[in-house]
């Protein structure tokens, strides 16, 4: 049922939106990431002693869309298989999902991590074990399956957090601490606040590493296609070292909005697999904490308008609380146990609030220009379907020019936006 029943719709005059493309620099894809995931982490596991026939391994898998990553983990089933050894996967994804595996495995599912495709059974296993504390009081969770096994594969995306910036970030240091020590890890690191975030990050990350069985990782940077560019192994000596020069990679491509300022932002759809907080904070100049963490970058956008959730995010629309519009039809789909369970965890209580909420896109779209001060035939409004595939967009008249200044291009001619009977989006079309 929804909100409110009958009333007034909100509707206005709505531009015409000119179909633009920006060049993002992209490293060359991968062509066969199977086969690289495999051979790569299969030249560090001959050289560890923790991999003897018979031995049990378990590799993370996180609940970020990640590109081929059915592929990617399937290579390094391949490969711990190869020297006789027995893989499952462990959902490493912290407090999202909530304390239940099947939670957790059904997200993996969605991502396609599945027994039947990646070779391996996911691990449904939801206690977690004390692995030990450091000497500087920093307690190390681990899921208890993976604390059992004979080894631990980390496996996980490279990329910039979106809460703050440091020499580690978001990786095999966070998945190695929050990931793997499920909604305890995702407590303690943020117990402090987004202040002492990538200090806890890192001290727990890296006592993880230390403390548990973790003999090699695998490090993944996507272009901006969103396929795998980069898959590299590293040993356990090289884990923060090889994710600091990655990470610094990561930096020089990342895929921003071709303006920074704008009146309405139309994003098509959200989700955890998209980013952590739904939508990047590097896209939308929006965080959980209030402040940027690198106030002289960054845009400046007076309305946001998010239309739809991802069916891989299973409810979890954290990151909401920062747009100021989105649809009923997103509003059903959340799961609020899932989300407040996540959001509660990391102390972003902002991301959770709920925006107004709409009938319709149209409605949605229109609101969002209404609560705007600037007229709507001069509004700078811009579409997108979502923080993560920015190469083409659709905008109103006034950034045309704008948009080609900063090396856009005009790709096509302008479209109407038009909605079926019941409002939602039909055109433009992504």
């Amino acid at each position: 049922m929804g909100i409110y029943a009958n009333g007034k719709e909100w509707n206005c005059s709505l531009p015409e939106l000119v179909p633009m493309e920006q060049e993002l620099h992209d490293s060359t894809v991968i062509a066969n990431p199977r086969e690289k995931a495999r051979d790569e982490i299969h030249s560090k596991i001959v050289r560890s002693e923790l991999f003897k026939p018979g031995n049990r391994v378990a590799i993370t898998v996180g609940s970020r869309g990640i590109g081929s990553i059915s592929e990617i983990v399937a290579g390094v089933v391949d490969a711990v298989k190869k020297v006789g050894c027995t893989p499952f996967i462990v959902p490493a994804m912290g407090s999202h999902g909530g304390e239940d595996a099947r939670e957790k495995a059904q997200i993996l599912a969605h991502l396609g991590i599945k027994e039947d495709r990646v070779g391996a059974p996911i691990s449904l296993c939801s206690d977690i074990a004390l692995a030990g504390t450091t000497k500087d009081g920093v307690p190390i969770y681990c899921q208890k399956e993976a604390y059992e096994a004979d080894a631990i594969i980390l496996l996980n995306r490279i990329k910039t957090h979106t809460d703050f910036r440091s020499e580690i970030e978001s990786g095999l240091v966070k998945i190695a601490c929050v990931g793997l020590g499920s909604y305890l890890g995702a407590q303690w690191v943020h117990a402090m606040g987004y202040e002492k975030l990538a200090q806890r990050v890192r001290a727990a990350g890296e006592g993880a590493i230390r403390m548990l069985n973790i003999p090699v990782a695998l490090a993944i940077i996507e272009g901006h296609s969103g396929k795998p560019a980069v898959l590299k192994a590293l040993a356990i000596d090289e884990i923060v070292s090889g994710e600091k020069q990655l990470l610094d990679k990561v930096r020089t491509h990342i895929a921003r909005l071709p303006v920074d300022c704008l009146d309405l932002l139309v994003v098509y759809e959200m989700g955890k697999d998209i980013s952590g907080l739904g939508l990047d904070s590097f896209v939308t100049g929006r965080y959980p904490s209030g402040k940027n963490p690198s106030p002289n970058e960054g845009p400046d956008i007076y309305r946001i308008a998010v239309l739809n959730l991802t069916e891989a995010s299973e409810g979890n629309a954290s990151g909401i609380g920062l747009c100021d519009v989105t649809t009923q039809k997103l509003y059903d789909k959340i799961n609020f146990s899932l989300m407040y369970g996540n959001v509660i965890t990391s102390r972003g209580s902002a991301s959770a609030k709920i925006p107004y909420i709409m009938r319709s896109d149209r409605e949605a779209i229109s609101v969002g220009l209404l609560t705007c001060y600037t007229p709507l035939v001069d509004a700078k409004l811009m579409l997108i379907k979502n923080t993560l595939q920015l190469q083409t967009f659709f905008v109103s008249r006034p950034l045309v020019h704008l948009c080609k200044e900063a090396g856009a291009k005009v790709v096509g001619s302008p479209v109407e936006i038009t909605f079926d009977r019941e409002g939602n989006l039909l055109t433009p079309s992504f």
